[in-house]
């Protein structure tokens, strides 16, 4: 009987392997992607293709700030390649938001992707009262 029940075990490994591939790729959150019944990635999200350099300029006083960096003065950051995330400005004491250069426009929020080293600004002044 416990032969029975090794080879029995055995054989669901085999097949428990031979039904599901292993994930090929890490999204950014860390977290492998599932395979769906076709063999496909879940949610077709391609993998990124890599880091990409942006510069992050702060003209007045306030700071600009993601999920990947918070800078209240010039600086330079790293941010995964062809991933979308949210990029916000907040004034400093006094001041407010007067608008964005670069990779973001207006004077609204700003959601970029890139896929290359890239620019992105934000333009403090007095705050009107």
């Amino acid at each position: 009987m416990r032969v029975l029940a090794t080879r029995a075990a055995v054989l669901l490994a085999v097949l428990a392997a031979a039904c599901e591939p292993p994930a090929q790729f890490v999204d950014v959150g860390g977290h492998p992607g599932k395979r769906g019944i076709d063999g496909g990635l879940d949610g077709a999200v391609p993998p990124p293709s890599g880091p990409v350099g942006l510069t992050v300029t702060v003209a007045g006083e306030g700071r600009v700030y993601s999920r990947y960096f918070d800078c209240s003065r010039t600086c330079t950051v790293t941010v995964p390649a062809g991933v979308s995330f949210e990029v916000h400005a907040e004034g400093g004491s006094g001041s407010t938001m007067v608008g964005w250069t670069g990779a973001c426009a207006g004077a609204a929020g700003c959601r970029i992707v890139l896929d290359d080293d890239a620019q992105v600004g934000a333009v403090f002044g007095p705050s009107v009262r």
